[in-house]
C-alpha cells in the first residue's frame, strides 16, 4: 500500500494539518500511521494535548541496528485525534539529529508497520542533512498555498525533491485564493492531488475530538477524503508497478492549462 511524504517550501505552512487530515481519513479504511519527520521539530503532541512521548527517538535507536516494523509499532502513540503517530520532539535541533541518523531508512521502516503511511516532512530543502527522508515514498506530496510567494518558492524545490526521492511528486494546494489550484499545479508542472480546504475550525475539531462523526462532516474532512482518493490514483496508476522504492511508475499528468496570474478562483468555503 502507498507511502506519502508531505513537504513544503518556504512560505507554505499547513503540512502538519494536511498530513493529519489525510491520516485521519486513512484510518477510517484500515491501518495507517502518521510520522513526524519535520526537522524543525514535532507539534502534534502540543496540538492534541498528548503527553510528551517522543517515540521517534526510541524508534531511531532500534532502526540503527536493523529496519523492522517492531521499531515503529512499539513506539507509535495513539494520539487523541485517533491516529497512530510516531511523535517527534519539540526541539528542532534534537529532531533534526534523530531524523538524520536514519534518513532514507525511515519510510521503508514505516511501510513495514502499516498499510498506509503518511509522513509530515515539514519544510524541505536540498541542503538539509535530512533531505533524504523522502526516499522510499510512492509519491512526494508538495504542499503549497495559492499565492505568488508560495508558488515561486515551491517551484525551486520541485525538481530537486523528485531527484532525491526518485519518485513522482504532486501538488496539494491548501486554500483556493487568489489563484485556482489547477493553475498552481500547471505552473509547477505537477499533477494536482487536489485542494485542501482552509478550514481552521475543522482543524481545531480534529485536534480536540479526533476522527469523530462531527469532524467527518467538516469541509476539511471532506476535502481530505477527495485528496486521499486522488493521491492513490496518481501514485499507483492502473497497470503501473509501484510500491517498490527506486522503481518509478508512469508520471502523472500536469494540471489543465491555465495562466498562473489569471482570474482568481473561488475561495474554498470555511467551516
Amino acid at each position: 500500500m502507498p507511502a506519502y511524504v508531505l513537504v513544503a517550501a518556504k512560505g507554505s505552512p499547513g503540512v502538519t494539518t494536511a498530513a493529519a487530515a489525510l491520516a485521519a481519513v486513512a484510518t477510517t479504511g484500515g491501518r495507517a500511521i502518521l510520522a513526524e519527520l519535520d526537522p524543525a521539530g514535532g507539534s502534534i503532541a502540543v496540538l492534541t494535548g498528548q503527553p510528551a512521548v517522543v517515540g521517534l527517538v526510541d524508534a531511531a535507536t532500534l532502526l540503527r541496528r536493523s529496519t523492522s516494523a517492531a521499531a515503529v509499532d512499539d513506539n507509535a502513540t495513539m494520539t487523541p485525534h485517533g491516529v497512530a503517530t510516531l511523535l517527534a520532539p519539540n526541539s528542532g535541533a534534537v529532531t533534526e539529529s534523530v531524523i538524520a541518523s536514519i534518513n532514507e531508512r525511515w519510510v521503508p521502516a514505516l511501510r513495514a508497520a502499516a498499510l498506509d503511511v503518511i509522513v509530515d516532512g515539514g519544510r524541505w530543502e536540498p541542503s538539509q542533512t535530512t533531505a533524504r527522508r523522502v526516499v522510499g515514498a510512492d509519491l512526494v506530496v508538495v504542499v503549497v498555498r495559492p499565492t505568488v510567494a508560495s508558488v515561486e518558492a515551491t517551484r525551486h524545490i520541485v525538481d530537486r525533491v523528485r531527484e532525491v526521492a526518485k519518485r513522482p511528486a504532486a501538488a496539494l494546494v491548501v486554500g483556493g485564493k487568489p489563484y485556482k489550484p489547477e493553475d498552481v499545479a500547471h505552473h509547477l508542472d505537477l499533477p494536482l492531488a487536489g485542494a485542501l480546504a482552509w478550514d481552521p475550525r475543522g482543524a481545531t475539531n480534529l485536534w480536540a475530538n479526533g476522527v469523530s462523526r462531527t469532524w467527518l462532516r467538516t469541509i476539511l474532512a471532506r476535502s481530505a477524503a477527495a485528496v486521499w482518493s486522488n493521491l492513490f490514483e496518481i501514485a499507483m496508476p492502473r497497470g503501473a508497478t509501484t510500491g517498490v522504492p527506486g522503481v518509478p511508475g508512469p508520471p502523472g499528468q500536469p494540471g489543465p492549462p491555465g495562466a498562473f496570474g489569471g482570474p482568481s478562483g473561488q475561495e474554498v468555503q470555511r467551516g
